[in-house]
């Protein structure tokens, strides 16, 4: 076996979404190889080959980093206008799936709740916002890098692919 090394921020990535899918690090990062060797045409770069049919995970990954990069993302100035933004987007992307988001919590506090009210009796100070165009509250009272951390546990739990985990949180500035 070889040795790699990588910059904190990727490992911290990796150990998190390890924890939330039970699977370990070196499988996650062989299903990240096998999703790019999916996206690769057959005959390599600059083939004519026909590329194997892009998958609704695919597509959903796509929508996402178009997003963080669209004018209208870009034009919120604040992180936490980012951050529900976000927020909103996935929302909108996995209406099933984002209850489970509800699970997310800190040693104190509970993070997304479905109500203001369950954010509040959570913990102090934790200025609870709604996500645009959802039912559901946010705790909006954390530095931007908890706030790049609650978003990478969010797209792991919505099993998005691992450069779409490490895209959207580096858009929050």
């Amino acid at each position: 076996m070889r040795t790699i090394e990588v910059d904190d921020e990727v490992f911290v990535s990796l150990e998190l979404a390890s924890k939330l899918t039970k699977l370990s690090i070196p499988q996650l990062v062989r299903q990240s190889i096998e999703s790019l060797d999916s996206k690769v045409p057959a005959g390599g770069r600059g083939s004519t080959a026909p590329q194997k049919p892009q998958t609704q995970l695919d597509i959903r990954d796509k929508a996402l980093s178009d997003y963080v990069k669209s004018p209208g993302f870009l034009a919120n100035r604040s992180v936490v206008d980012q951050f529900l933004g976000i927020l909103s987007f996935l929302h909108k992307q996995n209406p099933d799936k984002f209850a489970t988001l509800q699970s997310l919590e800190g040693r104190k506090r509970r993070y997304i709740a479905s109500s203001e009210q369950e954010l509040e009796n959570s913990g102090t100070s934790v200025n609870p916002k709604r996500i645009p165009n959802t039912n559901f509250w946010v705790v909006t009272n954390n530095d931007t890098n908890n706030k790049k951390m609650l978003l990478r546990q969010a797209l792991t739990l919505l099993a998005y692919s691992l450069e779409a985990i490490r895209l959207a949180p580096e858009s929050l500035r």
